[in-house]
């Protein structure tokens, strides 16, 4: 098992005229750089909480979304 520490980071983010929360998990380079590293970048994933465990489990989205274009700015 791949096993390291990491925090769980909020960041503010601002679209136009309002202001909104991010809350972002950075996957420390040791583990995601590791050949059991099962995913990619940009890959769709599906987040489950298990709040009596306090575990977070991440696998494969089933049907994932195309990612959204970027608009450019003007």
């Amino acid at each position: 098992m791949l096993q390291a520490e990491t925090r769980l980071v909020v960041t503010a983010s601002k679209v136009r005229d309002k202001t909104y929360q991010r809350f972002l998990i950075q996957v420390p380079p040791k583990i995601a750089k590791d050949s059991q590293f099962p995913f990619k970048p940009n890959q769709a994933l599906k987040i489950d909480v298990d709040p009596t465990r306090m575990a977070i489990v991440l696998s494969e989205a089933a049907n994932p979304k195309p990612a959204p274009k970027r608009r450019r700015k003007r």
